[in-house]
């Protein structure tokens, strides 16, 4: 009998125990977790927070009878080592846990912003139900509240707290809004929109410092800029969760280094999602995919692999998908990089609310974003799919 164990109990984790499990009737299965919630919905955060879903509904595991009908035993813990013989997890409190095949699932960490202050209570970061959980505590309404950094997570909590009734002052570092992800027009329809939903929205503005005595009061960007605030959200993006793996002596980069079949430095041990670094011999770039719809992907994908039926991983087109307040967001393929010998256009509605933007390579379509449109991801997957001209793709979206 094998003897699986998983550090991790998000969607990797739990998707590598499912097909673990169906793939080896006989396997142990042991899913090891520093939260003390059963599997949840991290995509549903804001929603809780705004209480359109209640806790019940974000928890995908109701309770821990999820693990038995999967076949897997929960340990709530924090695993702090791999044992030098590369065959067992040590816990915190001293406990040992032995494997034969080891899975590293442990995620993300919130990227602090590492000025004076930031420490101070009142500030938070939104990645967990835990983090959602102090925020809500929190919050309260008619409060002064200050959102740093953008993207995704920034555009979900100052709606979570504007719904709340909170007035909020958003400060994001780049000269438009999401440049890793959006063109400058895209970017600017974004910046109208979280401004015509009332958050005080200021560009190109670092933090320097935040102040406070008990709790944060005020918050200092290095241009001078100085705002008021009873309480602050980071979200400045996310790194790697790699403590495990650096105290255990695991090659690392940006994340957990590992081969397109998942396997890390020590070939008994594993790592997927959003920790792992995936190197793939024919290119010189290595990938991170910190996405729920990656995790999924993944943790099919590893689960096989570490059941000995090596299958190399393959990543498909880049997809992700959000809302930035009542604007839809849809982005498939390749993005545009500088010096990668890519084009790209937008082309921006005739009422300035939407814009679509096609990213190519000679004439051929790698990549589609589309902000405020209606159009279907399906249709978007097939047409970068494809590779399908750039006029063609204009066709069948309806661009003029």
């Amino acid at each position: 009998m094998m003897n699986y164990v998983i550090i991790g109990n998000g969607m990797t984790g739990v998707t590598a125990a499912r097909n673990i499990r169906r793939l080896d009737a006989d396997a142990r299965i042991t899913i090891i977790t520093d939260e003390s919630f059963p599997f949840y919905s991290r995509p549903g955060l804001m929603y809780h927070m705004m209480g359109i879903l209640k806790e019940w509904d974000l928890r995908l595991a109701k309770n821990d009878d999820f693990y038995h009908q999967i076949g897997a035993e929960i340990k709530y813990a924090s695993a702090v080592r791999i044992a030098n013989d590369w065959d067992a997890v040590e816990l915190e409190f001293g406990e040992t846990i032995a494997f034969d095949r080891l899975l590293l699932a442990t995620g993300s960490v919130s990227r602090s912003l590492g000025v004076p202050g930031c420490d101070l209570p009142g500030s938070h970061f939104m990645y967990s139900l835990t983090d959602a959980k102090r925020i809500m505590d929190e919050t309260h309404k008619g409060m002064k509240a200050v959102v740093v950094g953008g993207g995704l997570l920034g555009a979900e909590l100052a709606e979570v707290w504007r719904h709340a009734g909170l007035s909020v002052t958003f400060l994001v570092l780049e000269p438009w809004y999401f440049p890793k992800a959006l063109s400058e027009q895209q970017g600017r329809i974004i910046e109208s929109e979280i401004r015509r939903h009332g958050c005080d929205l200021h560009l190109q503005e670092e933090v320097g410092e935040i102040r406070g005595g008990e709790r944060i009061s005020h918050v200092i960007t290095k241009s001078g800029k100085e705002f008021s605030a009873d309480i602050l959200g980071i979200t400045i993006g996310v790194t790697p969760n790699m403590g495990l793996a650096k105290a255990s002596g695991l090659e690392t980069g940006r994340g957990i280094l590992v081969d397109p079949y998942f396997r890390t430095s020590r070939g008994n041990v594993f790592a997927g999602g959003d920790c792992a670094e995936i190197k793939f011999p024919a290119s010189e770039r290595t990938t991170l995919e910190q996405l729920w719809y990656s995790a999924d992907r993944q943790g099919q994908v590893v689960a096989r692999n570490m059941c000995g039926d090596l299958k190399p991983y393959d990543p498909g087109p880049f997809y992700n998908s959000a809302r930035f307040f009542d604007l839809d967001y849809v982005s498939v393929g390749a993005g545009r990089y500088q010096g990668d010998n890519q084009e790209d256009e937008t082309v921006v509605s005739g009422n300035g609310r939407a814009a679509r933007r096609f990213v190519h390579r000679n004439g051929i379509v790698t990549g589609i974003t589309t902000v405020g449109t209606n159009d279907n991801p399906t249709v978007i997957m097939s047409l970068v799919g494809d590779a399908v001209s750039l006029t063609e793709a204009k066709r069948r979206l309806g661009v003029r």
